[in-house]
């Protein structure tokens, strides 16, 4: 491996570290591959995929449509560029921070300095946009602004990165070279993107316990986070298409939580890549994330759902003869005591969510099939209004048993079973006649060809083509 442009800068070699996630080597092969240039917004809307809150208990989760971003459930989080680190300033060294002038952001600190310096990039910053709508003009613009902003920051850098009194300046310096590159990487461009590689694991060398290492972790989530929405949205249409980014999105958020478990951008950043990965089918990588979240994050209600949510997705192979509960028509519903001996769909459903909705004409064409063959239905119903889903039944038609807990704190997704299994979404499982439970994710059109193996031979099976 190279050495690192920021050593380089400073006139230090290093031995860059031979870490998960914290070298050029750990770049994904995606980004050899050159990602198509374009602007960070645009890359992330073209797709189906948006951001996903952490809800609170008793509230429905939003539907998953891939990666989700819990932005909006973390604790404001300091500008990086002007967060403080609780030591005391130097006089004449970082009071620009707040004595800025806006017609001459000079003022007040000395010609020479690396203060003086740094002014320049906030008037970079200044420069507007090119009166263009043209994105290949814009993002040239954008290109030559980050990289002018790149070359002042490291300046500033070779000025300070040994001057204890100047350590403020030296991390906002490096913040700033940070965004830069971070920008340009989202771009596709691979230098920068294995720049900022060498640039994390530099940082974390010089000094572990600093912000500016912390940061620099932090932009190589951002960066995997990035690609791997991009990389989804180009690939929505076959999701089962592998996305090296969302692995590496994973790794990183794991690492970065295994090196600064006090920054709780970590553990937000972490729940988010389990929650995709889980998504995305990449049930073991979830676990991974899950557990390390419980380790680093133990106090927090996400660890809490984490234990939960490992449970289940290590529940295929398991037994579930156990799992029960009162039904909606007054009575009670054993898998092991009622059902045993019959293979069992069961539908975790809500009437507020339209794969719901969706999957209803399936379901029922599937019960109409397999109605003499033993295969027993079992809804899981995750509303709480009890009047309004025997209206939706009646009206739907549905006749087959219905798990629905009436008691106070119970209702909906605090439904115990929904609770005790980390269920955040709705969904369907497949259980085989001796109760051990064969998936915890099957999608209704596939149902008729996972189900095959389980039945006697002779049974029909549902028409290759179910109306839906």
């Amino acid at each position: 491996m190279r050495k690192s442009q920021f050593y380089r800068w400073c006139g230090v070699s290093i031995v860059a570290l031979a870490l998960c996630g914290c070298g050029k080597g750990a770049t994904p092969n995606t980004a050899e591959k050159g990602d198509a240039a374009g602007s960070s917004e645009a890359a992330v809307q073209d797709g189906n995929i948006v951001p996903v809150a952490l809800n609170s208990p008793g509230k429905p989760p939003k539907q998953l449509d891939g990666m989700e971003f819990e932005e909006d459930t973390a604790p404001p989080v300091e500008s990086p560029a002007m967060a403080g680190n609780g030591e005391t300033t130097q006089p004449g060294d970082t009071e620009f921070v707040n004595d800025v002038d806006e017609n001459d952001p000079t003022v007040g600190v000395l010609p020479g300095t690396p203060e003086f310096t740094l002014q320049e990039i906030l008037k970079l910053k200044g420069q507007p946009n090119p009166k263009t709508d043209d994105p290949a003009q814009l993002r040239a613009h954008r290109k030559i602004l980050n990289e002018k902003i790149i070359n002042v920051a490291r300046t500033v850098i070779e000025q300070t990165h040994s001057d204890k009194k100047r350590e403020r300046v030296f991390d906002v310096a490096v913040n700033y070279m940070l965004d830069a590159r971070l920008e340009l990487a989202e771009q596709g461009d691979k230098e920068h993107i294995a720049d900022l590689y060498d640039d994390a694991a530099s940082l974390w060398e010089r000094n572990k316990n600093s912000k500016p290492a912390a940061d620099a972790a932090f932009k190589l989530i951002e960066l995997a986070y990035f690609n791997a929405k991009r990389a989804a949205a180009a690939n929505k249409d076959d999701l089962s298409k592998e996305n090296k980014w969302l692995t590496e999105f994973n790794t990183q958020a794991m690492e970065f939580a295994k090196r600064f478990p006090q920054d709780n951008r970590g553990l937000h950043m972490l729940y988010t890549a389990a929650r995709s990965c889980e998504a995305f089918g990449k049930s073991k990588q979830a676990v991974q994330a899950y557990t390390q979240l419980q380790q680093s994050y133990p106090a927090t209600r996400q660890a809490e759902r984490a234990q939960a949510v490992i449970r289940r997705l290590k529940l295929p192979g398991q037994s579930v003869r156990q799992l029960g509960g009162p039904t909606i028509d007054g009575g009670f519903l054993s898998l092991g005591q009622d059902l045993s001996g019959s293979p069992v769909v069961l539908v975790f459903w809500s009437m507020e969510k339209k794969p719901s909705l969706d999957d209803l004409p399936v379901l029922q064409q599937f019960e109409k099939s397999y109605a003499k063959q033993g295969v027993q239905l079992v809804g899981v119903c995750l509303d709480e209004d009890q009047a309004a889903i025997e209206k939706f039944l009646a009206k739907n038609k549905i006749t087959w048993p219905q798990i629905y807990f009436n008691d106070p704190g119970k209702k909906g997704w605090n439904n115990k079973i929904a609770n005790y299994y980390g269920i955040q979404d709705v969904a369907t499982w497949l259980v085989d006649s001796n109760g051990i439970c064969v998936s915890t994710s099957v999608k209704v059109q596939d149902l008729d060809k996972q189900l095959s193996p389980l039945l006697k031979p002779g049974i029909s099976r549902l028409p290759s083509n179910p109306p839906r």
